[in-house]
């Protein structure tokens, strides 16, 4: 015995569906991360760590938007937190409002919170 015609094209009716719900979630996440230029190997922009949430002690993958004057930014706003970077010279080049992933070291030096980036693209 078969399966009968409705229920056939229910099945498939749900694989449609699904297979059309997965595409709009894999859409959204793509417009939502930015461009990979500056995201180190072996960290992710998803999961990084927002700067904003960043404490001294910290290390590990932090994400944000590069501010002019060597800061790692929670936003592109002229207002936004932001911390500053000590990248070693010449290993990466961003430009101003550049998503990016470093890896690195939160410290407290000079009467402030501070990343101190092992890797850079």
């Amino acid at each position: 015995m078969g399966a009968c015609p409705d229920t056939l094209n229910r099945l498939v009716l749900a694989a449609t569906v699904t297979g059309l719900v997965l595409l709009a979630g894999l859409a959204v996440l793509y417009v939502a991360t930015p461009p990979p230029g500056h995201v180190v190997r072996g960290c992710l922009w998803w999961t990084a760590t927002p700067v904003d949430q960043v404490v001294p002690g910290d290390h590990g993958c932090i994400r944000g938007y590069f501010a002019e004057g060597g800061y790692l930014a929670d936003s592109t706003d002229s207002d936004a937190q932001a911390l500053r970077i000590d990248v070693p010279y010449g290993a990466c080049r961003p430009t101003r409002g550049d998503p990016m992933v470093v890896r690195g070291e939160a410290v407290f030096q000079e009467g402030r919170t501070m990343i101190l980036v092992d890797d850079c693209r």
